[in-house]
């Protein structure tokens, strides 16, 4: 029997709150497992693919899936997160660099940075959720994720500055960071995601659409 009104609202906070909680509690688990640095891209792979299917209201055992999807990804995991290793290490040279320049050279180097960090962030935030989504060639997945980002780049903005609330939010109160820091973030960065999955779907359905009824 399906619960509904104020009892059935509160059921279904106390199950999403629950899922964070447990989904964080898993992430920091088998990231640990990975010795933190092989561990963080397959977990959160796993972490995102779990958040997916719940939005799907799909049932799976949660452990055992996320164990499944962690072992499968560990590989192309870890080759994804070497190239997002170079690509930190990069910004962090040339943040340090710029402190050691001034002029015109400055100001050049300067807006290169600031459009080189705007890229990673939407590969940041837009990566995992298009890797769950998608099935592509490793290629692929970099120019779907900025292609997402660019064309949604006001869910960009709604993303970082929603993140930096709860970045705050966690750094006041550090009694919520062990159960909601990786987790409350990562479904809210799939829920928009989900939102620019759907318009992409419907934008291209409508293309497809006027193309049918021009050659009819």
């Amino acid at each position: 029997m399906e619960l509904t009104g104020l009892a059935g609202g509160f059921y279904k906070v106390s199950e999403w709150m629950m899922r964070i909680v447990y989904v964080n509690f898993l992430w920091i688990f088998f990231t640990l497992i990975g010795c933190v640095i092989l561990g963080i891209m397959p977990a959160t792979i796993a972490m995102f693919t779990l958040i997916r299917r719940w939005y799907r209201k799909e049932e799976f055992p949660t452990f055992q899936t996320y164990w499944q999807v962690y072992k499968r990804e560990f590989i192309t995991g870890n080759k994804f997160g070497i190239i997002f290793g170079i690509a930190l290490y990069l910004l962090y040279f040339n943040l340090q660099y710029l402190s050691t320049i001034s002029g015109n050279y400055h100001t050049i180097m300067l807006f290169g940075f600031s459009l080189a960090s705007l890229i990673f962030i939407i590969f940041l935030l837009y990566f995992f959720p298009v890797y769950v989504h998608f099935e592509l060639s490793f290629r692929q997945y970099f120019r779907q994720t900025l292609m997402l980002g660019l064309i949604n780049f006001h869910m960009v903005v709604v993303m970082v500055i929603v993140l930096t609330i709860l970045y705050f939010l966690f750094m006041s109160v550090p009694g919520l960071a062990p159960f909601f820091t990786i987790g409350l973030p990562a479904f809210f960065i799939m829920a928009m995601a989900q939102l620019s999955f759907k318009y992409m779907e419907e934008k291209n359905r409508k293309s497809h659409e006027k193309v049918n009824v021009s050659n009819a």
